[in-house]
């Protein structure tokens, strides 16, 4: 398994990671399951784990502890982050008022480090920063939300600040401020698109920002996991040019995955792996299966050049005019809930 530096926090990470919303009940799935599927993750080579507060109001955070409580042994790097505090939290009773409120703040960081079992969190990312509710000035990052993990990091609560978003334009310009340690970017890349190295990924090259991909399969979108031949005329008569060129792009990878005889798993997990700059992948999973296979591609190593050159020309043949991301064009991922 190729491992990576994650930027300025120094950890060397795997480059392929676990994701880890989607084996919870939010998602319908047996605790037994869930104990199993992180007892598989640990014992693998991945060293790197993605969580957040808000992830199945708190469980998904509680599993990754138990399984990293289980395999002392095993190093382990675990992103969480800290939002929704208004509504998934333990600091929902005081609504919108959290976000400007380092007590609650505080309170939110100190229940996820109470749940970890840990002196730390290796990365606590500020989740969805460009929501007006956190009151950023995005050209110097001053805000209360950034104030207090600083405080927090001096403390020794916290080891490395980061960020966890859906949109790109704002998280590079907190980037750029020098204060973030590292990002996690959900939907910035994928086989149809990649903006994040618009203006993210050379923001966090200046600042030696450790970048982690999330929801490279599209946020388990129809189109990205499998090839729909069939449904495809649902985009490209839509009237949408959004969804008429994301047809279009989709119609040429399929014609670039037949006749490379590779899934559109293996085609994601081993074109993301290309990208030196992306440090590693946390892809989801529900069951062991999802992760075995997966491990499976990303041991095969990055796609060849011509092969990334080819995807890259696809996708820049068709302009979605428009701040790409998967979450902006097909909606919450299947089995998201929310109050």
């Amino acid at each position: 398994m190729i491992t990576r530096r994650l930027g300025r926090t120094g950890y060397e990470v795997t480059a392929f990671g676990l994701g880890c919303f989607q084996f919870t009940g939010e998602y319908d799935i047996d605790p037994d399951v869930s104990e199993k599927l992180m007892d598989y993750a640990m014992e693998s080579p991945i060293n790197v784990f993605d969580t957040a507060q808000m992830y199945d109001f708190g469980e998904s955070e509680e599993i990754v502890a138990r399984g990293a409580y289980k395999h002392p042994d095993k190093k382990v790097y675990i992103s969480t982050k800290i939002g929704y505090l208004h509504e998934r939290t333990v600091t929902r009773a005081k609504g919108y008022e959290a976000y400007q409120d380092p007590k609650e703040i505080k309170r939110a960081v100190k229940h996820s480090l109470w749940i970890s079992r840990r002196d730390s969190l290796d990365m606590c990312m500020i989740h969805e920063p460009d929501w007006d509710c956190w009151g950023f000035d995005y050209e110097t990052g001053d805000s209360v939300i950034l104030s207090t993990l600083e405080e927090l990091k001096k403390e020794g609560y916290i080891a490395n600040i980061g960020l966890g978003s859906t949109e790109y334009t704002k998280s590079a310009k907190l980037i750029d401020t020098g204060r973030i340690d590292c990002a996690l970017v959900a939907g910035g890349i994928s086989l149809i698109a990649r903006p994040i190295f618009d203006k993210l990924i050379p923001a966090a090259k200046r600042n030696d920002c450790g970048i982690i991909a999330g929801a490279g399969f599209g946020m388990g979108n129809k189109f990205l996991t499998a090839k729909r031949r069939d449904e495809l005329p649902e985009l490209l008569e839509s009237g949408d040019e959004v969804r008429v060129n994301t047809g279009k792009k989709l119609e040429k990878i399929y014609d670039l995955s037949d006749e490379l005889g590779m899934d559109m798993f293996e085609m994601a997990v081993r074109y993301i792996l290309a990208f030196d700059d992306i440090h590693t992948h946390c892809a989801g999973a529900r069951e062991i299966a999802h992760i075995r296979t997966n491990l499976g591609y990303a041991e095969k190593g990055p796609l060849p050049a011509d092969v990334v050159e080819k995807i890259n020309a696809i996708q820049d043949e068709f302009v979605i005019h428009q701040d790409y991301n998967m979450m902006g064009l097909f909606g919450k991922p299947p089995g998201f809930l929310s109050d």
